[in-house]
């Protein structure tokens, strides 16, 4: 499926067919609405975004309408992918991002799936997570506050020899924070 805003006959989309190969939708990165209800009707599972004012004249008559299209287009598109229940990709996307430990959050009700993953995907601790009840409001909230309050993190340590130990600790319970291994 391709998303087209304007048909230009000069472009290779046009010149080399692709476009009578595809199933084309009419419409505007501006638009979430109709993003989101693309999205869903065909059932999109990956997104490659490809739009952008290539004529550099066009964007500096109307860096506006260029903005519109680039970024508020972007940011739809994203939008409408993070909503959309089949573009689980994303979430596998988020997850080869993340260091080391990181976490990927998701709000279950919009995901029916996740595509298949290679496990160094997951790999050196990292994770997905599942939260109910958690909107991308919510998640603004939050990150507001967390640059306003002074968030500190606890931790305790332990002497690589003394690893059995700490684990020991973590069962029972009695590691205040998280529990850290030192060379």
């Amino acid at each position: 499926m391709g998303l087209v805003r304007d048909w230009v006959h000069r472009s290779r989309t046009v010149s080399d067919g692709i476009l009578s190969r595809i199933d084309v939708v009419r419409g505007e990165l501006e638009d979430l609405a109709f993003l989101e209800r693309v999205l869903n009707e065909y059932e999109i599972e990956t997104v490659f975004h490809l739009g952008a004012q290539t004529i550099v004249g066009t964007a500096n008559r109307g860096p506006v309408s260029t903005f519109e299209s680039h970024i508020r287009g972007t940011w739809n598109l994203l939008e409408a992918a993070r909503r959309t229940s089949t573009v689980g990709r994303v979430v596998v996307e988020a997850l080869k991002s993340l260091d080391r430990g990181g976490v990927v959050a998701i709000n279950a009700i919009h995901l029916d799936r996740i595509p298949e993953f290679r496990y160094e995907d997951l790999w050196l601790e990292r994770q997905i997570r599942s939260v109910a009840n958690f909107t991308k409001g919510d998640a603004d909230e939050f990150l507001r506050l967390a640059a306003e309050i002074p968030i500190r993190t606890v931790t305790q340590e332990y002497a690589l020899a003394d690893a059995n130990r700490a684990l020991l600790d973590l069962k029972q319970g009695s590691v205040h924070g998280a529990a850290v291994l030192r060379a």
